[in-house]
């Protein structure tokens, strides 16, 4: 929590993990935890105190775990989780995967899905953004032994995100874990949507911790 530190020692700062619901712009639960480094044991804790059947909980690469994604499978939820450089390997693969279009032609030709969906530009705070959704099913590549640890997953998302503010252009790759079918358009709504706790928008029901 910002300035929530004595003066002049930015380690005694508050540290919350929320648990947004986006639809309706409400926190639902709270947890405070040592530090950010906690936050991982908390997730768990806070997920047991609320009811997340039938929605889908969104996490940041800190959230990005196999434990994780188990207890939100268990409690009858969909993940979207953010895919980082915390986890370099499956990092790694998953963006060699979405930058080699015969890999994904040939996931196609044994009757998996590579869906894209381009909503495009939205103007926003003085800039203009463009965001491409591309997800596919295509897992069979995932080493069994680590596959079977991210339970539910179904799906892999990549969003590039293109941003033209004062004459300049940059681009910028994203990644996800999920739990949902390979459904471009609705994967790429999930991923706006996460940022709902900061700037709420009138999207329909979701989680965001």
């Amino acid at each position: 929590m910002r300035h929530s530190f004595d003066h002049g020692d930015p380690e005694s700062s508050l540290h919350l993990i929320s648990a947004w619901a986006d639809g309706c712009g409400l926190t639902l639960g709270q947890l405070l935890v040592d530090g950010k480094t906690n936050e991982i044991t908390a997730v768990p804790k806070l997920l047991r105190q609320i009811d997340v059947r039938g929605t889908t909980v969104t996490l940041d690469a800190m959230g990005c775990q196999k434990k994780i994604a188990q207890e939100i499978h268990f409690a009858g939820a969909h993940y979207l989780l953010a895919l980082k450089a915390n986890h370099g390997t499956l990092h790694g693969e998953v963006t060699a995967l979405f930058a080699d279009p015969e890999a994904l032609d040939y996931g196609k030709a044994k009757g998996n899905q590579v869906r894209h969906h381009d909503p495009g530009p939205e103007k926003s705070h003085g800039r203009i953004e463009q965001r491409v959704v591309k997800v596919t099913d295509y897992l069979d590549w995932f080493e069994p032994e680590e596959r079977k640890h991210w339970l539910g997953l179904r799906s892999l998302v990549e969003i590039t995100s293109t941003r033209q503010h004062k004459g300049e252009t940059s681009t910028e790759k994203r990644y996800y874990l999920t739990s949902h079918a390979p459904e471009a358009e609705l994967l790429g709504g999930l991923v706006r949507r996460h940022w709902g706790i900061r700037e709420p928008l009138p999207l329909g029901p979701g989680y965001d911790l």
